[in-house]
């Protein structure tokens, strides 16, 4: 058998393994034992564990670490809100079209939560370059110069609404059901969204509550009266809904999804089948965390 071979199966018998207890739960022996290959391949095609690791993350998807995470262009005098909608298009392309099931993306989910300090270099590699992109787009949409670490609570913001997606995709289909998922996590709806929801924030698009658009050019958070920020929310309103806290009502089913994520009171409809399978609400504590 040539050597590429023998380290291919190496590979794809270290894949799953690694992707399930992690570089420092998983064992050569083991590796070896499934790859049936004798223990000392590993040192001699890879030279050590750490290696055979580095290289495992990088053939669980070479796409990720082949090219840029977001090749984007566009023309001169592109507005920066289309420039962010297409980021964010980017991004949620490819969140939503990761396989759950599969042993690379367990793989990759795992090195992104966890990162293990012989792919550091190149996981930073590669997220530095989407963040260097992101960070020029949010550059433009504020209206002045503003504080480094507003700048990066923004753009990690905006991508947390598009990650969430993957990070918590069985956590969400659990509670909400697969079907529910699929629908909230239709691509285009989501990128409508949070390009909205993002833009909203910095004062370019209207609030999601409805209310007066904000000024086109906005006042930058940092510069609100702390005295106004220091309000107390106000209280819960007789129908139960927590104040201070801005909930679109596009569909009612979804109060269910809330309650169960918020521990907190939301009325709702009679839950469908799939609802009821879902989530059993007799188990959820009222008004509690």
């Amino acid at each position: 058998m040539a050597d590429s071979d023998v380290r291919q199966r190496i590979i794809q018998a270290a894949g799953p393994i690694f992707a399930q207890k992690g570089f420092d739960g998983t064992t050569i022996r083991e590796i070896c034992r499934k790859a049936g290959v004798n223990v000392a391949a590993v040192n001699y095609h890879f030279g050590g564990k750490a290696e055979l690791y580095r290289e495992t993350v990088a053939a669980a998807h070479p796409a990720k670490f082949t090219q840029k995470p977001a090749q984007l262009s566009w023309p001169p005098g592109t507005p920066p809100q289309q420039k962010l909608r297409d980021f964010i298009r980017t991004m949620l392309e490819r969140v939503l079209q990761i396989d759950p099931n599969s042993w690379q993306e367990e793989l990759l989910l795992r090195e992104v939560l966890n990162p293990t300090p012989v792919c550091h270099p190149m996981i930073r590699r590669h997220f530095q370059t989407g963040m260097e992109l992101l960070g020029g787009i949010c550059r433009e949409l504020f209206s002045t110069e503003v504080p480094e670490d507003v700048l990066l609570r923004t753009m990690l913001s905006i991508v947390a609404q598009c990650v969430y997606y993957r990070t918590a995709r069985k956590l969400l289909e659990l509670v909400l059901g697969p079907q529910r998922f699929r629908r909230i996590a239709d691509l285009e709806a989501l990128v409508d969204h949070i390009t909205r929801f993002s833009l909203a924030a910095l004062g370019y698009a209207p609030p999601l509550a409805g209310e007066k658009p904000s000024p086109e050019k906005p006042i930058p958070a940092w510069k609100v009266d702390p005295e106004l920020t220091a309000q107390p929310p106000p209280s819960a309103s007789a129908e139960g809904s927590p104040g201070g806290i801005a909930l679109m009502h596009q569909s009612t089913n979804d109060c269910t999804a809330l309650t169960a994520c918020f521990g907190m009171e939301f009325a709702r409809p009679a839950a469908s089948t799939e609802e009821s399978q879902s989530l059993d609400h007799s188990r959820i504590p009222r008004n509690s965390c």
